[in-house]
């Protein structure tokens, strides 16, 4: 991977996060701004011009790489595949984003084949980058992210997520099953933002039975890249998403087979770094 991709990723996810920042606020103004794609599935004209802003200067940038977006779907390179593809949600969090509440992003990968070489998300509720690439460690601006050290379930906090996608009950149950080991549960309404968290130490566990690959690629390379023991990705999780688990390294193993008793876990692990 060029450096060059690495800092283009840097630099305009950073300017799309300050665009959908100031957008924020306009969408109480517009109610017209908002559709609904689906129950308790939004879009925004936020979402729809973040992403072109990203695939116009990511195509400007680099026209031989292929482009794979939440709205838009996927746009193939001038010569209809090229060697890398670029992954966004320009909003990760819509309905979060459109009730003013703080937990979204805008995410952006940078895969090779089905290996991602890169990951940025701007955090909406903290204002700051997030960033990896292969081969490097994770970070949020300049400073390292370093995976919370608790080995003690009583003192660990899991992230969950839940949509339309998956199966409610198994989402009760396996509420039930951590509170059984003594966990506490939160569940942010997206699915970067709660990957972040676990890079960065603030909680130990992140799991939801099926995302998009546009939800989950750029925040599972920096908790990779962070150290933490992640989902691997693979060509079908790219094309037709997947069950996502992200704990930090610490955690005993036991505590991720709870997670792994739902049968849409048990696509196996792997440990960044």
């Amino acid at each position: 991977m060029s450096e060059e991709r690495h800092r283009l990723a840097l630099d305009l996810v950073r300017a799309a996060g300050r665009m959908a920042q100031e957008g924020q606020a306009r969408l109480a103004e517009s109610p017209k701004a908002v559709v609904a794609k689906g129950p308790q599935d939004f879009v925004t004209e936020m979402d729809l011009a973040v992403e072109d802003f990203l695939r116009e200067r990511i195509n400007a940038a680099f026209p031989d790489d292929d482009f794979l977006g939440e709205e838009a779907g996927p746009r193939p390179s001038r010569n209809g595949g090229g060697e890398f593809t670029w992954v966004v949600d320009p909003i990760d969090g819509t309905s979060n984003y459109m009730r003013g509440l703080e937990y979204w992003a805008v995410s952006v990968a940078c895969i090779r084949g089905d290996e991602p070489v890169l990951g940025a998300v701007w955090d909406g509720a903290t204002a700051r980058l997030y960033h990896a690439r292969a081969g490097d460690r994770a970070f949020c601006e300049d400073s390292p992210l370093r995976p919370s050290t608790v080995t003690d379930p009583a003192r660990a906090l899991a992230l969950l997520g839940s949509s339309g996608r998956g199966d409610f009950r198994s989402y009760l149950q396996l509420v039930e099953r951590l509170h059984a080991r003594g966990l506490d549960y939160r569940r942010l309404g997206a699915a970067a933002p709660g990957i972040l968290r676990v890079a960065s130490g603030q909680a130990e566990i992140f799991f939801e039975e099926h995302l998009n690959s546009w939800d989950a690629l750029a925040a599972l390379a920096i908790a990779q890249a962070a150290g933490c023991v992640c989902t691997p990705v693979d060509e079908r999780f790219i094309r037709a998403g997947g069950t996502v688990l992200v704990t930090s390294p610490a955690l005993p193993a036991d505590i991720r087979g709870i997670l792994a008793a739902d049968p849409a876990a048990r696509r196996g692990t792997a440990t960044g770094r």
